[in-house]
């Protein structure tokens, strides 16, 4: 754009013609006009408009503005691209030329609606430099102007009156600025040129700021402000922006950057909302039980007997899922809730199946290894905190949460905003009055643990028979029943119960010493040991008989059954339970009952309605189908044979001898004195408030002697030693020991 609406001088051959000047620039120039100016281009001289008759100034402006509109109507038939490219081909940006350029590309690329609005402006401004040339006070004239214009005397065309109803002086002035310094397109509605700001232009601040914002994503203006103030005080060379300033580069910053601040302040939001997930993580599973995923989550409803976990195997393939309700996710619990699938659906026949399981020390734990080998399973781990790798699991469980377990009594919410939100509609008295009774839980609590996994068992099977997008809209069920090929079965229970039992520390593996094999302080004796001592082999506790252990081959072979006869006949977990009673009692803990609160509106008896109309809806679907029968086989490893060796060998003896046991069933006086003396030592390991300091010490003689001959502490004599080994009582004979022996204590070898 070359005329400019703000020009005052003007050549000999631009004034030539024009009314009271002569027709030739020679006689212009020898009018010794004033003032004027020499050329910045070429020869002779530029003359101020103020030095030209009002009649010349007049015509001088029509002319001007005529040149303007023309030129400013050919703007919307230039090529904004050849523009561009006559403006890279200049080479310095800086020059008039492509400053001009630039310019005119600005107007071009604004709407036709837009480009008419700045015609309009255009002619508001020419009309106004014409009006004020017959003044000789401006600011007089330009007043003037705005009143005759917002009274519409001036004859201006009527598109002119619609897009520019009326004006101001401080209007005025900004468009002739704006024209000036930006052309036509400084006139558009809403224009405005490229500003850098504060932040943006100083590269070493911008820098410390997103350094801030990486380390302390969540950090404030304020603190943001501080910072800077402490890093760069002294500098001369770095402007600080204002507090105000720097709330509106965050706020801008965060929204230009948003995938990466959220994947810096909130990975897992970002995992959920940015992260590509293109492809079927289901694409390679193609058999029925060819992949289990494993995970645990803690329930999201309180029971009456305290908070459980919730422990869930989904089937890949056919969607397929089994939860159960555990006090904690515990390898022990996990076995179980892999025993219940195995029992359930049966094994594939792949010998690359799998179970997918994250890295946690209760599925990493060597006990689930050994189940895994057992089975012929291999486990595959995830990433630490990758939940994306076994995506269905994760999103079973999201799926049971937020369906009819947030109707449940007890519902503590998903999160801790969510239950704080639960605990706000109680009355403050009404959570001071919880706290000081008798219960520590503000929400009512009704339900026990047995209900919920009652209530696990109704709601998983509704989502066997729900219709899932993932596998093409068939049901959990539909794609189970659809499946031919046979699956591999575990005839006898009680070999998978076997196997899945736990096993002793140190992996379970024992030496086979003179004596037999020492396990928790008793030993274990069989005939076949006499020929075995000094070999490494592997043990398996019998739940059902405390005197009585498997010994395996440490590849899974079966070898015998040792027998504690001090003890055998006696229940593990009879023992376990006798001993925890006993402790209760020692302490004196007793288990505060929850007051129960009734409620208008039972929520268990509306679950119980809607998840009876899902049955009732599944039942009829189900009327005339038949399930028929599944080819099987029986699963066979080296471990489940020797288990099962195991099993009939214990059946055997069962039937033809049972010495401890009279014809009622009841145990003989040998077994009972037996039982109490195994609670006494028990009991009395952790009784040390009546031991002498050098009792305590050939304690823990004993102890560590046991360990340096391989042996496993059981986890209280563990603890009991670490804590002991703290003390300065120990540290003191901890020096007599190291320089007398044991014998300083009244020990011998």
């Amino acid at each position: 754009m070359t005329i400019n609406l703000s020009d005052e001088w003007f050549t000999a051959q631009e004034i030539a013609g024009l009314p009271l000047m002569p027709t030739a620039d020679r006689s212009i120039r020898r009018m010794d006009l004033s003032p004027r100016r020499p050329r910045s281009k070429g020869k002779g001289y530029e003359y101020h408009i103020s030095s030209l008759p009002k009649e010349t100034q007049r015509a001088l402006k029509v002319s001007q503005t005529k040149k303007q509109q023309a030129e400013t109507g050919k703007v919307n038939d230039i090529n904004s691209a050849a523009l561009k490219g006559q403006l890279a081909v200049m080479g310095e940006e800086g020059s008039q030329k492509a400053h001009e350029l630039q310019k005119t590309i600005a107007f071009n690329n604004l709407s036709s609606k837009e480009q008419t609005r700045v015609r309009a402006r255009s002619e508001v401004l020419a009309a106004w430099e014409m009006y004020i040339t017959d003044f000789e006070a401006v600011e007089m004239a330009t007043r003037q102007f705005v009143e005759d214009f917002n009274r519409n005397q001036l004859k201006l065309c009527e598109q002119t009156r619609i897009f520019v109803p009326k004006v101001s002086r401080s209007t005025l002035m900004r468009w002739r600025q704006a024209y000036a310094e930006q052309g036509p397109a400084g006139l558009s509605a809403g224009y405005k040129g490229v500003k850098v700001s504060l932040m943006d232009s100083q590269p070493e601040l911008l820098a410390f700021a997103e350094a801030v914002l990486a380390k302390m994503p969540h950090t404030k203006p304020g603190n943001l402000l501080e910072l800077m103030q402490g890093e760069f005080d002294l500098r001369d060379d770095v402007r600080l922006p204002s507090h105000r300033t720097l709330i509106s580069w965050m706020s801008r910053w965060k929204v230009q950057n948003k995938r990466l601040f959220t994947a810096v302040a909130n990975p897992d939001a970002y995992k959920n909302k940015y992260m590509v997930a293109a492809g079927d993580a289901r694409e390679r599973i193609v058999r029925l039980h060819q992949r289990w995923e494993l995970d645990s989550s803690p329930a999201d409803v309180m029971c009456t007997d305290g908070r459980f976990s919730l422990i869930s195997c989904v089937d890949v393939f056919s969607a397929s899922a089994i939860l159960m309700v555990r006090k904690s996710s515990d390898s022990y619990g996990i076995a179980l809730t892999i025993r219940q699938a195995i029992l359930q659906w049966g094994m594939s026949g792949d010998p690359e199946k799998e179970w997918g399981v994250d890295n946690g020390k209760d599925y990493a734990s060597y006990f689930i290894q050994g189940v895994a080998d057992s089975l012929g399973v291999k486990l595959a781990f995830t990433d630490p905190f990758a939940g994306e790798q076994k995506p269905f699991v994760e999103r079973f469980f999201k799926r049971f949460a937020h369906n009819m377990v947030e109707s449940l009594p007890g519902f503590i919410g998903h999160n801790v905003a969510e239950r704080k939100a639960i605990e706000a509609q109680f009355s403050f008295a009404d959570r001071l009055k919880r706290k000081a009774g008798s219960s520590k839980n503000v929400i009512e609590v009704s339900m026990s643990s047995e209900e919920l996994q009652a209530f696990c068992d109704r709601w998983t099977n509704i989502y066997m028979h729900t219709k899932h997008s993932g596998i093409n809209g068939k049901t959990p069920a539909q794609m189970v029943q659809e499946w031919v090929e046979p699956l591999h079965r575990i005839e006898d229970e009680r070999v998978l119960d076997l196997l899945l039992e736990p096993i002793p520390g140190n992996k379970g593996e024992r030496t086979v010493q003179k004596k037999g094999i020492k396990l928790d302080g008793g030993w274990y004796i069989a005939t076949e040991l006499g020929a075995r001592v000094g070999d490494r082999i592997q043990v398996r506790y019998d739940a059902a008989d405390a005197g009585r252990i498997y010994v395996f081959e440490l590849s899974g072979a079966f070898v015998c059954m040792a027998q504690n006869p001090s003890i055998t006949g006696v229940s593990r977990r009879d023992i376990v339970l006798a001993m925890k009673e006993h402790e209760k009692e020692r302490i004196g803990e007793q288990k505060k009952a929850l007051k129960a609160k009734g409620r208008k509106l039972n929520q268990m008896e509306l679950v119980e309605k809607a998840m009876a109309a899902k049955e009732r809806k599944i039942a009829a679907q189900q009327v005339n189908v038949t399930a028929l029968p599944k080819r099987s086989h029986s699963l066979s490893t080296d471990h489940i044979d020797g288990a099962l060796s195991a099993l009939n060998e214990a059946d055997q003896q069962t039937a033809t001898h049972n010495e401890h046991f009279d014809e009622t069933g009841a145990a003989t006086p040998e077994m009972i004195g037996a039982m109490e003396h195994v609670m006494q030592s028990r009991i009395a390991s952790s009784a040390g408030k009546s031991e002498t300091d050098t009792d305590r010490f050939q304690r823990w003689i004993k102890l560590h002697e046991a360990m340096e001959r391989g042996e496993t502490l059981n986890e209280m004599d563990k603890k009991w030693k670490e804590r002991h080994e703290q003390t300065s009582e120990w540290k003191g004979n901890m020096m007599v020991y190291e320089s007398f022996g044991k014998e300083a204590f009244g020990m011998r070898d």
